[in-house]
């Protein structure tokens, strides 16, 4: 384990906070890097539903993605008050500048950005992703890249996933984070 402390030294911010598009991989980097790490990680979807009995899908379909998006602002901002911890977004909480100036505040944000035929490719086995259940998910996706690709550009660190992969992700940022503890 870490000692208490050593995420505030790390860009001065008390958290690690991943954000990107649906599938980009951050709640499988935030899971491996916790273990390497030995930090816990907070994934906010699975938090949302653990909170509200419902999955994504069914809050989306039963109260709408205004509602949800409410309510993934409410616990970004509950995470985000603890320290010391790997925190895995969901793709769409930037689209609120709210939530953008919080993670900026309280995190060393990263921003998971593999190319949009992987995200693809990953995501066409899912079926539980609301925004893609609207229409043809490649156009789905398309749409949502470049409306949000803006948008995370604030993260402190753009990392680009290529054919390594979520696992080419973790070994970087282990390493970024070794590299970074080792100076203190």
């Amino acid at each position: 384990m870490q000692e208490e402390g050593q995420w505030g030294r790390f860009a001065g911010r008390p958290n690690l906070s991943l954000i990107g598009m649906p599938g980009c991989g951050k709640s499988t980097v935030a899971r491996q890097l916790s273990e390497i790490l030995g930090v816990p990680y907070v994934d906010t979807d699975k938090v949302i539903v653990s909170r509200y009995g419902q999955s994504i899908a069914e809050i989306f379909a039963t109260q709408g993605e205004e509602v949800f998006r409410r309510l993934e602002s409410a616990v970004l901002a509950e995470v985000l008050a603890g320290e010391g911890q790997i925190v895995a977004t969901g793709g769409g909480c930037v689209e609120r500048p709210e939530n953008r100036r919080l993670l900026q505040q309280r995190s060393f944000v990263v921003w998971l950005d593999p190319p949009l035929p992987m995200l693809l490719s990953r995501l066409r086995q899912e079926t539980d992703r609301p925004l893609l259940a609207k229409g043809d998910p490649g156009l789905v996706m398309e749409q949502l890249n470049r409306r949000r690709r803006p948008l995370y550009r604030f993260a402190d660190l753009h990392l680009a996933i290529g054919r390594e992969g979520s696992s080419g992700a973790v070994g970087r940022l282990a390493a970024l984070f070794s590299m970074a503890r080792s100076s203190d």
